[in-house]
């Protein structure tokens, strides 16, 4: 895998401004010095901003949030949230991030209880969480004025977010799993965890607020053998206005076909069934011919649905 620029490289050249201040202190001197060996490899403890910067964005500059809830289970459709942490952020069209404006965490007391798994993996308890109210007023405050919001797994996230409020529908949604072409950089997972243990950092996972300033250290880092950072690459995709198709009723014995190209299954609850592929618009016409080629004998239209950040990731329930 293509290596990124080593911690000492780091620590010589200026540091990320406003995200990444660091001080050489003996301990980090001592773990310069074993990294230097190549016989080892150190983690840093990820470093959390002390405070925000009370601005607003100038002209050539806009807001993002990176956000992450906690759940009582994957279904939006009768699970909750039981933590919301977002992070707001200045950021340019260039990928470049600043200064972090804003913080969010809250807890929300369930309408059952927590199930113990998930108690195990967050650390969060029943007990944390009685009398706890996620205030929806804040929430919409805190938005307001974001031009993109981003999550690792968006389509998790974004479903949960509009069952809080309806402003999350009104923004444009990114994801940071996604629509960073991670795999292509050598990286072998597209879990967060592993993503910033290969960025030589460990942190507390599974907590809202810890979840998001991991995805804002991915977002503020130069990717492998680029000159840009992951956020200029997620926003590069982001912009893109793309087409999802949908396969309804296609012949069952050719499904290993759709597999193959890329295509993935869907039940929703309206009872519809159908493969799925979201490609960009100059590949939509491609896309239909080769659902239509002779050998598999497909005779009905497939549904098309053009796709923007602000359609992305919704939940199928409320895109179709």
């Amino acid at each position: 895998m293509a290596e990124f620029v080593t911690k000492s490289q780091r620590m010589l050249n200026s540091l990320e401004s406003g995200i990444n201040s660091l001080t050489i202190t003996d301990e980090e001197t001592s773990a310069l010095k074993l990294e230097a060996t190549g016989k080892y490899r150190v983690l840093r403890l990820l470093s959390t901003p002390l405070k925000c910067i009370d601005r607003l964005p100038t002209e050539n500059e806009k807001v993002g949030i990176v956000l992450d809830v906690e759940t009582t289970g994957l279904n939006s459709q009768i699970d909750d949230v039981i933590e919301l942490g977002m992070i707001k952020f200045i950021y340019k069209d260039c990928g470049d991030i600043s200064d972090i404006i804003g913080i969010f965490d809250e807890l929300n007391e369930p309408r059952q209880p927590v199930p113990e798994f998930i108690t195990k993996l967050t650390k969060i308890t029943n007990e944390m969480l009685k009398g706890k109210k996620i205030c929806i007023a804040t929430v919409n405050e805190f938005i307001g004025n974001a031009d993109l919001i981003i999550a690792h797994n968006a389509a998790f996230d974004r479903p949960f977010c509009e069952n809080l409020s309806d402003e999350f529908s009104r923004k444009r949604w990114a994801c940071s799993m996604n629509e960073i072409k991670w795999f292509d950089y050598g990286f072998e997972s597209l879990k967060l965890k592993y993503l910033l243990v290969e960025l030589g950092y460990f942190y507390q996972s599974h907590r809202a607020l810890n979840d998001t300033y991991a995805v804002l250290k991915l977002l503020s880092t130069q990717l492998p053998d680029k000159q840009e950072t992951g956020l200029a690459h997620l926003l590069e995709f982001s912009n893109r206005t793309t087409v999802l198709i949908r396969a309804i009723q296609f012949p069952y014995k050719y499904k290993d076909n759709l597999k193959q190209r890329g295509y993935k299954w869907c039940e929703n609850n309206k009872n519809e069934k159908f493969w799925w592929t979201e490609v960009s618009l100059d590949k939509k016409d491609d896309e239909l011919r080769f659902l239509k080629e002779d050998k598999f004998n497909y005779r009905v239209e497939p549904k098309l649905t053009t796709i923007s950040a602000l359609e992305r990731y919704k939940s199928w329930q409320k895109l179709l």
